[in-house]
């Protein structure tokens, strides 16, 4: 009998990942739907009463910027050890995601509209790269870094005006 080759573990792996990573349309109890893809008018519509475009810019940008450097990390981890690919890429999809719905959650806040139209460029650059195959994130990691850079300054550029 063969043993199974380490590529085969590994695609078996990659794959469990994704699949975990990437939850189907039947929510938990308790949980709402996954939405994918870009804010839409459909999304749900902004907040009303007092403007919390301050604490929604401190919260994003520091939830941003925490995320950046742990998909980052994760990244180069990967990059530098391809042993430990799907357990690191695993690790920043779930960061991904997670700062995905943070940000879905402010935008939705009672905010100046410069600020949700940069909290929904976030948004619809977490969905590309939680759309990427594992080998596109490997691949293309520091141009990962540099789009999550540029949208933190999108981000403060937009809470400071």
């Amino acid at each position: 009998m063969r043993r199974p080759s380490v590529v085969v573990l590994m695609i078996a792996a990659v794959i469990t990942g994704i699949a975990c990573a990437h939850p189907h349309e039947v929510p938990l109890p308790g949980q709402s739907p996954a939405s994918t893809g870009s804010p839409s008018a459909s999304a749900s519509a902004p907040a009303t009463g007092a403007d919390q475009t301050s604490a929604v810019c401190d919260e994003a940008l520091r939830a941003t910027n925490d995320a950046k450097t742990e998909i980052t990390a994760q990244i180069n981890q990967v990059q530098g050890n391809p042993g430990g690919a799907a357990a690191a890429l695993l690790t920043a999809r779930a960061k991904a995601t997670q700062l995905r719905s943070n940000l879905q959650d402010l935008r939705n806040r009672p905010i100046r509209a410069n600020v949700r139209d940069a909290l929904d460029q976030g948004i619809a650059l977490l969905d590309h790269f939680l759309g990427e195959s594992v080998q596109q994130l490997t691949a293309e990691g520091a141009q990962a870094e540099q789009q999550l850079q540029d949208f933190l300054d999108t981000l403060s550029t937009a809470c400071a005006a």
